[in-house]
């Protein structure tokens, strides 16, 4: 089955900010209502990823358009989407595990039944959370959450407005758009000066702000340059790619070493040995991770748009 993925958004035609919204919301809402039927009629993994994303996206665009959603709207949904999204966590960081630390090719040969023992016990684990996901997606909860954020999209939004609000409706889409971008970056920008000094914890929230002004700039592409887009996101990319490593080698090693305490006493000894040896393998990884960030984030730094680069 084809997976269904959202499509490029079209904002051509768009001038103002309310028309913009609707739009992406419009995408945002039947991108995650189909593939919710999807899952439903087939239990199909695909859909179920097509889902992670869609949430996460449509989060994004919730905090993009504050300023034209009541607060209390904006907040349930971002609440509600919120919590479906960290039900994936665990399976999540399960399979980046087994594609990555614990891969199928093992890179460890002398540890070679330590390694099929861990990946055995990580399997396990991985489907487990599948099984309580797909309860929970299967609910009644996320049912309504589907129904509600497309009736709402649907929605006249105005009366639920203030005149303030109403205003920003009618914005010029430009000029809210390069706002936006301009604040994206410039929230990357803080949040990176101290990046050397940063913890684990630290630097993935840092990508979150990568990853964010990712989406905004995926959101506009239709009104951008192509020259343009493709070098910023190229280079956000690369940033969150970067940063996305560092994090999967710190929840990896968590999770291995959670592992490796929960062997037969009889591979206790093996598992250990192994553990030592990936972390050892992850360590001249990370530092390449952190270099080619400093060098790509310089890079985006100096990208500056402005109105010469719309279509």
């Amino acid at each position: 089955m084809t997976i269904y993925k959202l499509p490029p958004l079209d904002l051509s035609g768009v001038s103002n900010v309310e028309d913009a919204a609707k739009l992406i919301f419009e995408e945002s809402a039947a991108h995650l209502r189909v593939n919710y039927h999807r899952f439903q009629a087939n239990q199909d993994d695909a859909a179920l990823m097509q889902i992670r994303i869609g949430m996460r996206r449509s989060r994004v665009a919730l905090k993009l358009f504050y300023g034209i959603i009541p607060a209390a709207t904006r907040k349930n949904f971002i609440r509600e989407f919120k919590y479906f999204g960290k039900l994936f966590g665990t399976a999540r960081d399960m399979d980046v595990l087994l594609r990555g630390m614990l891969k199928a090719d093992c890179a460890h040969p002398k540890r070679q039944s330590e390694y099929e023992l861990l990946r055995h016990q990580t399997k396990i684990k991985r489907d487990a959370e599948y099984v309580k996901i797909e309860a929970e997606i299967a609910g009644e909860r996320f049912s309504d959450l589907v129904q509600d954020f497309g009736s709402w999209v649907q929605s006249d939004w105005h009366p639920s407005l203030d005149e303030i609000s109403k205003v920003s409706l009618a914005e010029d889409v430009t000029v809210f758009v390069l706002r936006a971008l301009d604040e994206a970056k410039t929230k990357l920008i803080l949040k990176s000066a101290s990046l050397e000094e940063s913890s684990t914890k630290e630097l993935h929230k840092i990508r979150k702000f990568v990853k964010t002004a990712r989406y905004y700039l995926r959101f506009f592409a239709s009104l951008i340059t192509k020259e343009s887009v493709d070098e910023g996101y190229a280079l956000l990319v690369k940033l969150q790619d970067d940063l996305g490593h560092i994090n999967d080698v710190k929840d990896g090693l968590q999770q291995i070493c959670k592992l490796c305490a929960e062997v037969p006493a009889m591979h206790l000894s093996g598992s250990l040995h192994l553990c030592a040896e990936i972390m050892e393998n992850s360590a001249s990884e990370v530092e390449d991770s952190l270099r080619n960030y400093r060098i790509n984030y310089a890079k985006y730094i100096d990208i500056d748009l402005d109105t010469s680069d719309f279509r």
